[in-house]
């Protein structure tokens, strides 16, 4: 309902009539544009010109009975999961729960919990290894919102994030299905020609963590130097130009979670920069809070509700259990 409100107030301005034009023509050109190798800027194209990640052969999987029983939180509702058909449901009143579904994002409240339930971390697993047994391994749908970009970025970081914070090494074909992700993360990156938005700036996120993760040194490196230069023209004067309080709150997460597997993985970064733009969201976050909640200006991201978001610098716990505090503490 809040979200409705703000998007009416939006409609009722005349530059809000301007902004929902330019995202109907923007959603119709992405059906004809492709992120390819001719569409990458010039700085982009010697990332496709290089073999950075060294595929292992598919692996052998042997079935297997995988146990459920989780109850997950999409983007507008909670989903039982106790059968291995719930993660291919494709029919849902809302596009975002679909996706939300193969993003993982779902993973990070069970590892926000002050304590973790152990059941519920060998069902998450279970959930892991069949994912990447049905859609990476066996190769079951190549063409689907699963693939797109944001959703495989978000994808990778969690699943990487997940096994960090139970401190366990994820098997082989998980460990192959991340470089499968990872490598067609490099070749579909959300960059046309010089324009891009905020999507840009989180597949890097994923290929940072990923590469640290893998110990691949030279992706990290020109993924950390690629980071900065789009980092340095999305953000100005310590404001994102979503023109979005709370994608400004979800890119202040993007960051922080860098930062933070950084430091707590030893690797070896010079993180400086975004450190500094990280400083300089924060700062200008102040202008959003009241009384410990949002305001809400411009659009709103389907990802995490901005409450959970702000338990990233504070003491206040979502919905009376979840702190991101906890998870960090984890890695």
């Amino acid at each position: 309902m809040r979200e409705i409100k703000c998007y009416i107030k939006s409609m009722l301005n005349p530059k809000g009539v301007a902004g929902l034009l330019r995202h109907i023509l923007n959603h119709i050109s992405k059906k004809f544009i492709k992120y390819a190798y001719n569409n990458y800027p010039k700085k982009l194209r010697y990332l496709l010109k290089l073999d950075l990640i060294k595929l292992m052969p598919r692996p052998v999987v042997n079935r297997c009975d995988y146990k459920y029983d989780l109850t997950i939180k999409l983007a507008t509702q909670d989903l039982s999961i106790d059968d291995i058909s719930k993660f291919s449901i494709t029919e849902f009143k809302d596009p975002e729960d679909f996706e939300a579904i193969h993003r993982f994002n779902w993973i990070r409240y069970f590892l926000s919990e002050k304590n973790l339930n152990y059941n519920s971390i060998e069902y998450i697993k279970s959930s892991i290894e069949h994912w990447c047994k049905y859609y990476v391994v066996d190769q079951n749908i190549k063409k689907s919102l699963i693939w797109s970009s944001y959703t495989n970025s978000e994808r990778i970081v969690n699943i990487i994030m997940f096994y960090k914070c139970i401190n366990e090494e994820p098997k082989n074909h998980i460990k192959y299905s991340l470089d499968v992700m990872s490598n067609h993360l490099i070749n579909n990156l959300e960059c046309f020609n010089n324009l891009h938005g905020n999507h840009i700036i989180n597949n890097f996120r994923a290929l940072i963590i990923y590469s640290s993760f893998s110990s691949n040194n030279k992706l990290l490196e020109l993924s950390y130097r690629y980071l900065c230069d789009f980092i340095d023209s999305f953000i100005y004067n310590g404001f994102t130009k979503d023109y979005s309080s709370h994608y400004h709150l979800l890119l202040y997460f993007w960051l922080k979670d860098i930062l933070i597997y950084c430091k707590t993985n030893d690797v070896v970064l010079h993180t400086d920069k975004i450190k500094q733009q990280a400083e300089s969201l924060y700062q200008n976050l102040s202008l959003f809070i009241v009384n410990n909640d949002i305001l809400f200006l411009g659009d709103i991201s389907p990802d995490y509700p901005a409450p959970y978001l702000l338990t990233l610098d504070n003491d206040c716990v979502y919905q009376n259990k979840y702190s991101m505090k906890n998870l960090y503490s984890r890695l």
